[in-house]
């Protein structure tokens, strides 16, 4: 099951100090590497050139690259 931002909102007030100073980072268990999260946006034209019509408007988005 795919969590929402309010259980990783939950989950990340666990987190200690020194964790939650640690850098945002991915895990993609397919090809086993960790990926860095180069930022966060919401859904919408004032953030990405057109609004992605698989996802409501401005819902929260991870960038990795």
């Amino acid at each position: 099951m795919t969590p929402t931002y309010r259980e990783l909102a939950q989950w990340i007030s666990t987190l200690s100090e020194e964790q939650l100073d640690s850098n945002v980072t991915v895990y993609n268990s397919i090809i086993d590497e960790t990926i860095p999260v180069a930022g966060m946006i919401l859904n919408c034209d004032e953030h990405l050139e057109a609004m992605l019509d698989t996802l409501d408007l401005d819902h929260p988005i991870l960038i990795i690259e």
